[in-house]
């Protein structure tokens, strides 16, 4: 028998491929990379290495936006190099 693939770990995303902007962090396209690699995973024996995988790869996925958007900040001064300003 062939090991299910993980079609419905994907759908239990919340937000998760629905298109719509999850936050202005970059978390909709980290989102969608989350799904795209999810999709691409190879089956696993059983569901606790399917997770253990899934897991693993939108934890990856997650800490290399978290980086990205800590840089960003930097390099912008949080938005204030393009006029953004706090009251």
């Amino acid at each position: 028998m062939k090991p299910r693939k993980h079609g419905a770990l994907v759908q239990s995303l919340p937000g998760v491929g629905t298109g719509r902007n999850l936050s202005s962090s970059g978390t909709s396209f980290a989102a969608r990379d989350v799904l795209r690699k999810l999709e691409k995973l190879d089956a696993e024996p059983d569901c606790d290495s399917m997770n253990r995988e899934a897991n693993a790869a939108a934890n990856r996925i997650v800490e290399e936006y978290k980086a990205k958007d800590k840089a960003y900040d930097k390099e912008t001064r949080h938005g204030a190099t393009q006029g953004a300003r706090f009251p």
